[in-house]
């Protein structure tokens, strides 16, 4: 099963999301993140996947859920993590575009199924 982990950045009272612009769920927004490598902590791909995504630097802090999943047949394990924005700016480089929304909003938008449950949790 991959591991993928996913980053909840507070900054000011709201959250990051990032719509998706290519594969199976284009047009869906998400908490980023993305695939951890063999060799990776969690905390560590988190730090890696925003840094590449959008070239800004969070901290990681505690585990929300982790929300099993499948594409086609592959399984998948997506790890939620709340997270800070510690510096730089937020680049888009892979989305198709970003939005900072107040938690109360997060399901109101068209969210990836597997960030859904998190998204439930954070919103709560």
């Amino acid at each position: 099963m991959q591991k993928v982990v996913a980053a909840v950045i507070q900054k000011d009272g709201q959250i990051l999301v990032a719509q998706r612009s290519s594969g199976h769920l284009a047009g869906k927004w998400e908490f980023p993140g993305g695939k951890v490598k063999d060799f990776e902590s969690l905390e560590d791909a988190l730090i890696r996947e925003i840094q590449e995504e959008f070239g800004a630097l969070i901290s990681v802090e505690r585990r929300i859920s982790e929300v099993p999943f499948r594409v086609e047949e592959k399984q998948f394990l997506l790890i939620g993590f709340y997270a800070r924005h510690v510096s730089g700016d937020f680049v888009i480089r892979e989305h198709k575009c970003i939005r900072w929304v107040r938690p109360s909003r997060l399901l109101d938008m068209d969210l990836s199924p597997a960030d859904i449950p998190i998204a439930q949790k954070v919103s709560g």
